[in-house]
Formats: structure tokens, C-alpha cells, sequence
């Protein structure tokens, strides 16, 4: 994944950013020992967001405690212990960093298939750790990208089309595992609004890299409208934000961090990423 699905930091009260921080380390730890040290090169937020969706909507609390966040930061701060949700998402990371990876392999540039190459090995190994830990949808995974290897064939898909694929994948992993059907059905929701955003944000931000080297982007066939592409990210994010909103609130810090990354945080994101300005921020 990319890292693209993160909050607006101005925007979020003192206790808020600590418990994002607080996840955030976390999630690092338990990719570290769950998956293997070197697994916490692929850390990302868009796997922040997961384990707060996830932990929301199952009703699963976040126990902390005060550690030192590494020896490059030798600050002591709150850390999120392990529990179900968080070592999902730390398995999770590592079989979509694989995929991901492989998929770089296949690329025609030649950095990303050298990147590939050099990282493959840690993610394989990681891999190997977290089916020890946890069930992850391999098989449904290797389908889904099947199909987007597919539809990525077709000359003259869609951007809506091309971005179903990674709608359904966001979906799987946030529904994954989760035994209530109704609350497996918010969150599959929730999770294909989001995957289509992320989708189409990083085909845009890789628009004219991908121009230029003659790959697939969805938007070569059209040209890149920015307003319209705009209009179409934020009404992704507002749909997964209408179905968070019509649930019952679990935890108040969980809620608020994911109203802000819906609400603020993608649309910054998006901003970024759409601007014409030559020093845009990379999110990637």
C-alpha cells in the first residue's frame, strides 16, 4: 500500500495525535516482531487507518504503554500493545507488500523492478512469519489481483473500472475475520469507498511518470481533468465518512481520528496530489 490515508495533524486535538502516534509505533512494533524487523521498512499509514477502522467497528480497546519509541528517538511515549486487530494489520502489511512488490517486478521501469528485487526477500520472509500468526485472505488476494492485471489489459478502461479491483482488496482486509456480518458488511463498505480513492490518488500522482515511460494509467486515454478527478476523491471519502457516521460510536479517540482522515486528511492528500504546482508533496 501507499501511504496516501492519513489524518490532518493541524487538525487534531493533543490527545488525538497521541493516540495516532501511539498506533503508529505500535503498528511498527508488531510488524517488527510478528513479521521480522526489516518488515518495519514498508510501515505505512494507510495500515494506521485499517487497524482504527477495524478496532472501531469490532469494539476491540487499545491497551498502552510507555516506552521509548526507538533509540533515534529515545523519548519515552505511549505504545500500543499487540492485540487481534493490530497483529491482523501487521500480517496484512506484509502480504500486500509482497503482492505489491511482485507486481513492481513485472513494472517496466527499471528502478522499481531493481527496488523489487532488493526487497522481495524481506517481504517473502515476513510473509512466512504471519501465516504463522494469523489467517489473510492469500487466495481471495491472488484473485482480486488477477482481475486488475486484467482489466489493466483492457485499452480502453475507465478510471472507475480500473479502481473496482483495489475497492474490492481494501474491502477483503477491512471485513476480513470479522464475525458479525453486519459489521463485516459496514466495514467492507467503508473499505471499497476508501480502496477506490487510493486507487485513483496514486494513478494520479504517478500520471505523468507514467506518460512519460508509456505504462498503464487510467487516465492516459482522457487526459488528466484535475477538478473533476477532485470532485470524484472527495466523493469517495464522503461516502465511507456517511456509513462511519451512521454506526455507534465505540471509542471516541478511534472515531475522531477516522472522521479526520475522511474528512480532512484525504482531502489534503488529494489536494497535494492534484496540484499543478511543480514542488507538490509526494505522499507515495
Amino acid at each position: 500500500m501507499f501511504g496516501y490515508i492519513k489524518p490532518q495533524i493541524g487538525e487534531l486535538k493533543v490527545k488525538e495525535h497521541e493516540l495516532y502516534k501511539a498506533v503508529y509505533c505500535g503498528l511498527c512494533r508488531a510488524q517488527r516482531k510478528y513479521t521480522g524487523r526489516l518488515s518495519a521498512l514498508f510501515l505505512s499509514y494507510d495500515f494506521v487507518f485499517l487497524y482504527l477502522l477495524r478496532a472501531e467497528l469490532t469494539r476491540t480497546p487499545t491497551a498502552f504503554k510507555t516506552r521509548r519509541a526507538s533509540i533515534i528517538h529515545p523519548d519515552r511515549q505511549n505504545v500500543a500493545l499487540p492485540n487481534d486487530e493490530l497483529i491482523f494489520c501487521a500480517c496484512a502489511a506484509a502480504l500486500l507488500d509482497r503482492a505489491k512488490l511482485e507486481d513492481d517486478l513485472r513494472d517496466e521501469g527499471f528502478s522499481r523492478r531493481l527496488r523489487a528485487r532488493l526487497l522481495l526477500p524481506i517481504a517473502r520472509r515476513a510473509m512466512k512469519k504471519a501465516r504463522k500468526k494469523t489467517s489473510l485472505p492469500e487466495k481471495e488476494l491472488s484473485e482480486l489481483l488477477a482481475r486488475q492485471v486484467e482489466t489493466e489489459k483492457e485499452t480502453c478502461v475507465s478510471p472507475d473500472a480500473a479502481a473496482e479491483c483495489s475497492g474490492e482488496i481494501f474491502a477483503l482486509f477491512s471485513g476480513y475475520g470479522v464475525k458479525d456480518e453486519l459489521t463485516a458488511f459496514a466495514a467492507e463498505k467503508i473499505g471499497r469507498s476508501v480502496g477506490r480513492w487510493l486507487y485513483l490518488t496514486d494513478a494520479a500522482d504517478d500520471y505523468d511518470e507514467d506518460r512519460k515511460h508509456k505504462r498503464f494509467n487510467p487516465f492516459l486515454a482522457d487526459g488528466l481533468r484535475r477538478e473533476d478527478l477532485l470532485c470524484a476523491l472527495d466523493s469517495h471519502a464522503e461516502q465511507a465518512e456517511m456509513t462511519l457516521r451512521a454506526l455507534p460510536v465505540f471509542d471516541p479517540g478511534y472515531r475522531a481520528l477516522l472522521l479526520n482522515v475522511l474528512t480532512k486528511g484525504l482531502h489534503q492528500t488529494a489536494l497535494a496530489v492534484t496540484s499543478n504546482e511543480e514542488n507538490k508533496e509526494k505522499h507515495g
